[in-house]
C-alpha cells in the first residue's frame, strides 16, 4: 500500500509591506503485509508578526493482525517563541512526543484504543521577557494515558 499526500497554501495579508503567510507540507506512508511506516513534515512562514512560524515532523511504524493494531510514533515541532517574538531575538520553543497506542476492533465499526505517551516541551526564554532580562523557559515534560471508542456506521 502507498499513501501520499501533499499541500501548499497562502493566505493574503492585507497589511502594508506584510508577506502573505504560506504553508507547506508533505507525507508518505508505506504498507506491506501489516505494517504501515510513513511520516510527515510541514512548515508555516510569513504569520502575521511571525509569531505561528514554524516546522513539525513526524515518522511512525503500525503493525496490524487480526483485529488488533499497535503503533508507536514520533513527533517534533519546533515554532518561534510567540509570546516574546517582539523582542527580536530569534528565541523558540520546541515539543517532542513518543506516542505508543494498541487498537482492537470489538465488532463491525466498533474499534476499543489505549496509548501513552511521553511529551517534552522546552523554550528559550519565559513568558514576558526583555531584552537584557530573559527570564528562564518553561522545560514541561509529563506522561498521558488514555484511552478510547470510535464507532463508525
Amino acid at each position: 500500500d502507498v499513501a501520499a499526500s501533499a499541500r501548499w497554501g497562502i493566505g493574503f495579508n492585507d497589511a502594508a509591506g506584510a508577506d502573505d503567510p504560506t504553508v507547506l507540507a508533505f507525507g508518505l506512508n508505506l504498507g506491506y503485509a501489516g505494517f504501515t511506516i510513513g511520516g510527515s513534515w510541514a512548515e508555516q512562514n510569513n504569520s502575521s508578526a511571525g509569531n505561528a512560524d514554524g516546522t513539525a515532523w513526524d515518522a511512525g511504524i503500525s503493525y496490524e493482525t487480526g483485529p488488533w493494531g499497535f503503533s508507536f510514533t514520533y513527533f517534533h515541532g519546533e515554532n518561534q517563541d510567540n509570546e516574546n517574538v517582539a523582542l527580536g531575538l530569534g528565541l523558540d520553543e520546541e515539543v517532542s512526543q513518543y506516542l505508543l497506542g494498541v487498537n482492537y476492533t470489538l465488532a463491525k465499526g466498533v474499534d476499543l484504543g489505549a496509548y501513552g505517551a511521553y511529551i517534552d516541551f522546552e523554550e528559550d526564554a519565559g513568558d514576558g521577557s526583555a531584552v537584557g532580562a530573559l527570564t528562564p523557559g518553561n522545560d514541561v515534560d509529563g506522561f498521558i494515558i488514555g484511552t478510547g471508542v470510535k464507532i463508525s456506521f
